[in-house]
C-alpha cells in the first residue's frame, strides 16, 4: 500500500498521478505531513513499515520513533526491518569546488534558500539514527530528471530546449 501526502505547492501536479490514481494499492492525500494527528492516524491505520520522505518540514521522524520502536535501539517486533528514507538534495553542501563534484566528506554549506532546512532536517533525522538506532536512508540527490518533471528544473529546461532547437541557458555559478 503506498499513501501519498501532500500540498500540492510548487512543482506538484495531481495529473503527474492519473496512471495510478485509481490503483487499490494507492491513496492521495492533500495534506501535509505537519499535521500530526493526521500522520499518527495514517501510521495507524496503515501500520507503515517503510517511509520515503521528500519534505524539508519534519515530525514525521518523531511519530516513526514512537510507533516503530519499543525504547532507543529496541524495535516493535514487526518492525525490525522498517527503513525511514531521507529524500535530501546535494544543495545543502553548497556551490560545487574545481572538482565539479559532491561527496558525503564534504562538509554542508546551504548557501541557497531551500538548503537550510533540508541541511536542519538532515541534521535531525542523522540524530535518530545515532539516538535511537533508526534505520535509516539518507540520499543527496543532484539534478536528476524523471518523466514529467516540472519545466523549471534544469534537466527538464535543457532536454526541452535541446529537442526545440533553442539556446540551452548555461550559468556558471559564482564561488562563496
Amino acid at each position: 500500500m503506498i499513501v501519498n501526502s501532500d500540498l500540492l505547492k510548487f512543482a506538484e501536479d495531481l495529473k503527474n498521478l492519473k496512471e495510478i490514481a485509481n490503483n487499490s494499492n494507492y491513496t492521495f492525500l492533500k495534506e501535509g505531513i505537519c499535521n500530526k494527528e493526521l500522520v499518527q492516524s495514517l501510521f495507524n491505520k496503515y501500520n507503515f513499515s517503510e517511509v520515503i520522505h521528500f519534505a524539508a518540514k519534519p515530525y514525521v521522524d518523531y511519530l516513526i520513533k514512537n510507533y516503530w520502536m519499543e525504547s532507543p535501539n529496541i524495535f516493535k517486533k514487526n518492525f525490525k526491518n522498517s527503513i525511514f528514507h531521507h529524500i535530501s538534495t546535494d544543495e545543502v553542501y553548497g556551490i560545487l569546488g574545481d572538482e565539479w563534484l559532491f561527496t558525503e566528506h564534504i562538509p554542508y554549506a546551504p548557501n541557497r534558500r531551500y538548503s537550510p532546512s533540508k541541511s536542519s532536517l538532515d541534521f535531525m533525522v542523522r540524530s535518530y539514527f545515532h539516538m535511537y538506532g533508526l534505520n535509516l536512508i539518507t540520499a543527496n540527490f543532484s539534478n536528476n530528471y524523471v518523466p514529467k518533471q516540472h519545466d523549471k528544473k534544469l534537466m527538464s529546461t535543457i532536454i526541452r530546449k535541446a529537442i526545440l532547437g533553442e539556446n540551452i541557458p548555461i550559468r556558471v555559478p559564482e564561488k562563496c
